[in-house]
């Protein structure tokens, strides 16, 4: 059996864990999107964030944008 490590981050850290990565004040601000389809990401919205090369990438909470990154993860 593969063994795999989740992160994952309370709602409460998830401001700490933005403004560490640099990315607050744009998620603040509404200018960061949803890696597959592209809409706002908000907190009400985001199902996690994720990287992709060097990059710091958002998928919202749609359950297809989730299915395609996990498939993208593989």
């Amino acid at each position: 059996m593969k063994e795999e490590i989740i992160k994952a981050v309370h709602d409460q850290d998830l401001e700490k864990l933005l403004n560490k990565l640099g990315l607050l004040e744009q998620f603040q601000q509404g200018l960061l999107r949803c890696g597959i389809c592209n809409k706002v990401v908000t907190f009400e919205n985001l199902q996690g964030i994720y990287k992709e090369g060097s990059e710091i990438k958002m998928v919202c909470d749609d359950p297809l944008c989730y299915k395609k990154l996990m498939e993208k993860q593989l």
